[in-house]
C-alpha cells in the first residue's frame, strides 16, 4: 500500500493563491485547484470546507503580505511616496499583470459571499487609515497644504491605487506606473 503524500498547507495554499489570483473567483474551479496543487478533493476537503472558505484564506494570506509592504519607518510624505511607489514597482515586476487581489476581490464582487467582501473592505479601510494618517502627520510636519482635508485626500490616494492596478492589467509601463505613484502626493504638497 502507497503511503498518503504528506499535507504541505503552505504550499497548497501558494498554488491555490496563485490560481484564484489568476484567474478571479468566479473563473477558477475546484478542479483548478486539484491541478495546481496536485492534491485530491479528499485531502483539500480535510483541510478546507468549499471553495469559498479556500478563497477567503488566501485571500487572508495576500493580505497579511500586503499589509507587510506598508512602511513603518518614515511618516508624512516620505511613507506615502514609497508605499506608492513600492505598489507600483510590485505591478511592474509580475510578468502576468495579475493587479491586486484585494481590488480584483471588490471588482468581482458579484461573484463573492458578504464575508469575503467584508475582508476585502476591511483591507481597503485599514488603507485608507493609514494614508489618512500620513497625511495628517504630514499636515502638522509641514509637508502637506493645512487646508487639504485628510479624509478626501485618503480617498484620492485610493483611487490612485485602483488606477495604478488598472494600468498594470493593462500592460502599461513600468515608466507609467512610476509616473502615476509618483504624482500621489504632488497634490497635497505645502505651496509656497
Amino acid at each position: 500500500m502507497a503511503r498518503p503524500r504528506s499535507f504541505d498547507a503552505e504550499a497548497f495554499l501558494d498554488r491555490s493563491l496563485d490560481v484564484f489570483w489568476r484567474r478571479g473567483f468566479a473563473a477558477t474551479s475546484m478542479a483548478d485547484i486539484y491541478e495546481a496543487t496536485g492534491l485530491g478533493a479528499s485531502s483539500i476537503y480535510a483541510f478546507v470546507k468549499d471553495k469559498n472558505d479556500l478563497f477567503r484564506r488566501v485571500f487572508q494570506r495576500y493580505g497579511e503580505g500586503f499589509r507587510s509592504t506598508i512602511p513603518t519607518d518614515v511618516t508624512g510624505a516620505a511613507a506615502i511616496d514609497r508605499w506608492m511607489r513600492g505598489f507600483a514597482e510590485g505591478l511592474a515586476n509580475d510578468p502576468d499583470r495579475k493587479g491586486c487581489l484585494i481590488c480584483n476581490t471588490i471588482m468581482e464582487r458579484f461573484a463573492h459571499s458578504t464575508e469575503t467582501l467584508d475582508m476585502a473592505q476591511h483591507f481597503v479601510e485599514e488603507v485608507r487609515g493609514w494614508f489618512r494618517l500620513q497625511i495628517e502627520q504630514g499636515q502638522q510636519a509641514g509637508e502637506f497644504r493645512a487646508d487639504a482635508d485628510p479624509a478626501a485626500a485618503a480617498n484620492t490616494l485610493i483611487a490612485m491605487v485602483l488606477g495604478l492596478m488598472a494600468l498594470a492589467r493593462s500592460h502599461a509601463s513600468r515608466e507609467t506606473l512610476q509616473q502615476v505613484a509618483g504624482s500621489a502626493t504632488t497634490a497635497l504638497f505645502a505651496r509656497p
